[in-house]
């Protein structure tokens, strides 16, 4: 069993005021265990200004794992995975899975399969053998963000457009559109 077939776990979290990924505070990276994590081109990823490692004690309140016992199953709990193709090259990835002193070694192609995680380049060796595949995260985040504000933008005209057939209820009273939605009483 060689360094490079085992893996990294990094738990990383979403420090800045507003998260990169809506309602998504921490990441899950996983890298062979001979490479070095470069998190400058990890921030560029996820396009994130202020990324950092989990403190042990978020580590375990994430995974009830220790640190350096987080297995590489995002999905199990709850966080996006990424992984460098680094250790993509490798037949079996290995791994701790919850204990420190327990390993379990697997297909990487039954791990991908299961795990369906985002590949990219994020270590330094890998970032020197170059061709790195482009960052389109600013494209996605600005269609994302146009998507949203189309959608806010619908449900207000959907609202005035009620409020203009509620107003329409007594076409015969000149005040009905300053009470909204509020019926008039006439004796």
């Amino acid at each position: 069993m060689s360094l490079d077939s085992g893996s990294k776990a990094i738990l990383l979290k979403d420090s800045g005021k507003k998260l990169a990924l809506e309602g998504v505070a921490f990441y899950l990276a996983i890298l062979s265990a001979s490479k070095k994590f470069s998190s400058k081109q990890f921030k560029k990823i996820i396009n994130c200004k202020n990324i950092r490692f989990a403190t042990p004690e978020e580590v375990y309140t994430t995974t009830g794992c220790l640190p350096g016992a987080v297995p590489p199953f995002g999905r199990v709990f709850g966080i996006p995975v990424w992984v460098d193709r680094s250790i993509k090259r490798q037949e079996f990835i290995n791994f701790n899975f919850g204990l420190r002193t327990h390993s379990v070694s697997m297909k990487m192609e039954d791990w991908s399969n299961y795990e369906k995680p985002n590949w990219h380049v994020f270590t330094d060796e890998e970032l020197e053998l170059g061709d790195v595949p482009e960052i389109k995260n600013e494209e996605e985040k600005v269609d994302s963000r146009e998507a949203k504000k189309a959608e806010r933008l619908a449900q207000r005209q959907s609202k005035v457009v009620a409020q203009i057939d509620d107003n329409k209820k007594d076409p015969n009273d000149p005040s009905a559109h300053l009470f909204g939605e509020r019926e008039l009483n006439r004796s």
